[in-house]
């Protein structure tokens, strides 16, 4: 709720038009304003202060909320119970309940429902295959000659690449190759063994199925190899 007497007045220069400014603040249900301690070097406690996704992050989900103190972001429940004891840069929810991306100097890493980190943030990029449970890792833009990874949800790191991983699953890796225009490999994990393929484009679907795009877009078994409309 905006305070009337609080808000802050601006003139725009050209119209001449008064705006009105107002200071919002979550509050629980006895009207309280929401504090939280303030983790490491910063004030011993801060009021949280909100943004344009703070709405749709308390609506959307059950329990878990990101709160914003002095630039930074906490990990709290809607009570305003804090979690995180560090701050990040950024906090994310991720297509995996229980599962939160969290960037620190512009790398990201994941971290679960209790701040217990997850990936260690080294990344430029954090990917989810739902169907097959796995969390795959680019480095393009943060690491010279980085590895790409791929993990478990429990953080295991499952495979490593010098290539770009474009998508994968838990039987097959999609490499993009940059250096030469519209390839991929497809790499079996198992096998390991690799097919390179012509494509504008390749998006992973489920059960070893990815769509491809080669003029027209067709559904790709990656099992057998073969290509169907």
């Amino acid at each position: 709720m905006g305070n009337e007497d609080a808000a802050k007045r601006s003139i725009n220069s050209l119209t001449k038009q008064v705006r009105r400014e107002y200071a919002f603040n979550y509050i629980n249900t006895k009207n309280q304003k929401l504090y939280f301690k303030a983790p490491m070097a910063l004030d011993s406690s801060c009021v949280m202060t909100v943004n344009k996704q703070t709405g749709s992050l308390y609506l959307n989900n059950s329990q878990i909320f990101v709160a914003a103190i002095n630039g930074k972001k906490i990990l709290t429940t809607k009570k305003g119970v804090q979690i995180s004891t560090s701050t990040y840069d950024n906090i994310n929810f991720t297509k995996v309940p229980g599962f939160y991306t969290f960037e620190i100097s512009s790398l990201w890493g994941l971290m679960d429902e209790t701040a217990k980190q997850i990936i260690a943030p080294t990344y430029s990029k954090i990917s989810f295959n739902v169907y097959d449970s796995v969390i795959y890792c680019c480095t393009a833009g943060s690491k010279f000659n980085g590895n790409d990874d791929i993990y478990n949800y429990k953080g295991e790191k499952t495979h490593t690449s010098t290539k770009h991983i474009q998508c994968a699953g838990k039987n097959y890796a999609v490499y993009r190759l940059f250096e030469s225009e519209n390839e991929f490999v497809i790499f079996d994990l198992k096998e390991k063994k690799e097919k390179h393929v012509k494509a504008e484009y390749i998006y992973y679907l489920k059960n070893d199925t990815v769509a491809l795009l080669d003029n027209d877009w067709f559904l790709y078994d990656l099992k057998t190899i073969n290509a169907h409309l």
